[in-house]
C-alpha cells in the first residue's frame, strides 16, 4: 500500500477501483447538472434585446405614445355642426295648417386655438417618450444586475462543486483506513464537518440562484435556464469629469421632463389667454307655415358669448406661477 499526504491528510491509494467509480459518478452528476444550462451562452446585448422585446412594461409606454399622438390629431378636428328640426301645426282663426322649421349651426373656433391645443398635447407625447426611455433604462439596469448576480453565483457553484469533489475523495479515502489512531479519527471528523459545511453553502447558493433566475426571467421569459457570457471587467475610457457632469445634466431624464413641463405650461398660458376670445357659431334656418296663408321664413345668424366677466385671467396667472415653480424645481435638480 502506498501512502501520500494531501494537505496534511494521509490518504491511502489501495482502493483504486472504488475511487475511479466515485470520480465517474461525480462526472455524471456534473454533466447532468449542466443540462439545464446547456445551449449557446447569452451575451448581455442579447439579454437586453430579449427584455425589451418581451416586456409589457415597455409595451405600455409605447401605447401611451400612440395614445398621445391620437389626442394631438383629435385636437385639430373641427367641432361637429348641430341640426335642429321642428314640426307641428299652426292655427289662426278657423284656419289650420302644417308648420315646420329647420336650422343648421356650425361653431367656428377662434383662429389658432386648435393648433395650440394640439401643440399643448404634443408635450404629453414628449413626456411619454421620456417615460419610455426611463423605463428602458430601468429594465436594462435590472437585467444587467440580475445577469451578473446569476453569473457570479454560477461561478461560485462551480468552485464549490470542485471543493465538494475534493472532500468527497478525501472522505472516501480515509473511510477505507482503519480508525486505529486518534489522528485518523480527528482527520475523518474534520473532513466530514468541512464537507457538511460546504454542502450547506452549496445548497444555499443553489437556492439563491433559483431566486435570481426567476427575477431575471421576469424580463427574459425563457422556458429553460440559460448560461450567460459576460466579462467581469472591461477597460473603459478615462473619465472626463467636466464632460461627465455636462452629460449628466443634459441627459438627466428628470431635468428634461421638467423642461418639457415648463414649456407645456407656457403653451397652456397662451391657450388660456386665447380662451378669453370667444368662439362664434354661424347658423342658418328655414321655416314654413301653411295656415291660413303660406308663410316662409329663412335667414342666417351669428351667436357668440361676451367676455364681460370671465376672461380666464386668474387661470393664466395660476399657470404662470406653476411654470415658475417648475423652473425652480429644475434649478434644484441641476
Amino acid at each position: 500500500m502506498r501512502i501520500f499526504r494531501d494537505n496534511g491528510v494521509r490518504v491511502a491509494r489501495k482502493p483504486v477501483a472504488r475511487n475511479r467509480m466515485l470520480l465517474l459518478c461525480f462526472a455524471v452528476f456534473m454533466a447532468l447538472s449542466s443540462i439545464a444550462d446547456s445551449g449557446e451562452p447569452f451575451t448581455l446585448s442579447r439579454l437586453i434585446e430579449l427584455a425589451e422585446k418581451n416586456s409589457p412594461f415597455l409595451e405600455s409606454g409605447e401605447l401611451e405614445i400612440k395614445a398621445a399622438g391620437w389626442e394631438m390629431q383629435q385636437a385639430l378636428l373641427w367641432p361637429n355642426p348641430s341640426f335642429a328640426a321642428e314640426f307641428g301645426s299652426k292655427s289662426q282663426g278657423a284656419g289650420r295648417g302644417l308648420s315646420y322649421s329647420l336650422s343648421l349651426s356650425q361653431p367656428l373656433i377662434f383662429p389658432g386655438k386648435r393648433e395650440l391645443k394640439s401643440s399643448l398635447l404634443s408635450f404629453n407625447r414628449d413626456l411619454a417618450n421620456l417615460t419610455l426611455e426611463e423605463k428602458k433604462k430601468l429594465v436594462k439596469f435590472n437585467v444587467l444586475q440580475y445577469a451578473y448576480q446569476y453569473k457570479t453565483i454560477q461561478d461560485l457553484l462551480e468552485h464549490f462543486q470542485g471543493r465538494l469533489d475534493h472532500f468527497r475523495l478525501l472522505q472516501a479515502a480515509i473511510s477505507n483506513r482503519p480508525l486505529v489512531s486518534p489522528e485518523t479519527v480527528a482527520q475523518k471528523i474534520i473532513i466530514e464537518n468541512t464537507l457538511k459545511e460546504s454542502l450547506r453553502e452549496y445548497n444555499g447558493l443553489k437556492a439563491h440562484l433559483f431566486v435570481i433566475w426567476h427575477n431575471l426571467n421576469v424580463f427574459l421569459r425563457q422556458p429553460d435556464r440559460i448560461t450567460i457570457d459576460a466579462a467581469y471587467f472591461v477597460d473603459g475610457k478615462p473619465i472626463d469629469r467636466e464632460g461627465l457632469w455636462a452629460d449628466a445634466v443634459t441627459n438627466n431624464i428628470l431635468v428634461r421632463k421638467l423642461s418639457i413641463q415648463s414649456e407645456q405650461m407656457k403653451a397652456s398660458m397662451e391657450l388660456l389667454r386665447r380662451e378669453a376670445y370667444p368662439d362664434i357659431a354661424v347658423s342658418g334656418y328655414y321655416g314654413y307655415d301653411a295656415s291660413p296663408l303660406q308663410e316662409k321664413r329663412f335667414g342666417l345668424g351669428i351667436s357668440t358669448p361676451l367676455p364681460l366677466f370671465n376672461r380666464n385671467q386668474h387661470s393664466a396667472e395660476g399657470a404662470s406661477e406653476y411654470r415658475k415653480a417648475l423652473e425652480k424645481e429644475k434649478e434644484h435638480a441641476m
